[in-house]
């Protein structure tokens, strides 16, 4: 059996950077400063439309709101983050005994040097995310490309705590686990082991 991990939702939490990258756009454009709701909706692939929506304005402008985000994420958001608690002795104790990969919305590039920063790239069969030279960047594409990428004809099971992640993965016939983190804040190994155990 192998496993796929959503970085982001399950794995290590980025929305510290995200939101620090939408505070510095914003700054910079001289937009009113965001509260907390606000910034949330920037945690999301879907910059531009959140910079419309948030700030009522038109998608021309959002463009160049999305290329300051950009900018701060790319240089310094992306590492401005954290495991999520118990994602870290979770990973130590499944790498024993499965192949784990990992999908993220983020581009490739950008999760490989997170996980490069933290020492655990080499953990990870493969990484799945966005492509600059793919014309298709949604996340049913990431995650079937990342399926055929593995090559195995071993269960593939997926773990996220979105609900969205996990109605792609069901789509694409995917064993799938939900981890619900507003029950419990922490990770707890042995419901995922348990779960994994009923799978097999």
């Amino acid at each position: 059996m192998k496993l796929i991990l959503s970085l982001e939702k399950f794995l290590i939490d980025c929305s510290m950077g995200m939101k620090k990258a939408a505070q510095i756009a914003g700054s910079v454009m001289d937009y009113k400063p965001l509260d907390e709701i606000d910034l949330e909706k920037f945690c999301s692939p879907s910059i531009i439309k959140s910079a419309m929506e948030v700030y009522n304005i038109k998608e021309i402008e959002a463009k160049v709101f999305f290329k300051w985000y950009g900018d701060y994420f790319n240089r310094i958001g992306k590492y401005e983050n954290e495991y999520y608690k118990g994602a870290l002795e979770l990973l130590n104790d499944l790498k024993k005994d499965y192949d784990i990969s990992v999908f993220t919305e983020l581009y490739s590039l950008q999760a490989r040097q997170i996980l490069r920063k933290k020492d655990i790239l080499k953990d990870f069969e493969l990484v799945g995310g966005k492509e600059k030279d793919r014309e298709n960047n949604e996340k049913y594409h990431i995650l079937e490309t990342l399926v055929k990428n593995l090559k195995t004809k071993d269960e593939i099971v997926f773990i996220s705590s979105d609900m969205e992640d996990i109605k792609v993965a069901s789509e694409l016939l995917l064993n799938n686990i939900y981890y619900d983190f507003s029950e419990n804040k922490e990770i707890n190994v042995d419901f995922i082991r348990d779960k994994l155990e009923q799978i097999k």
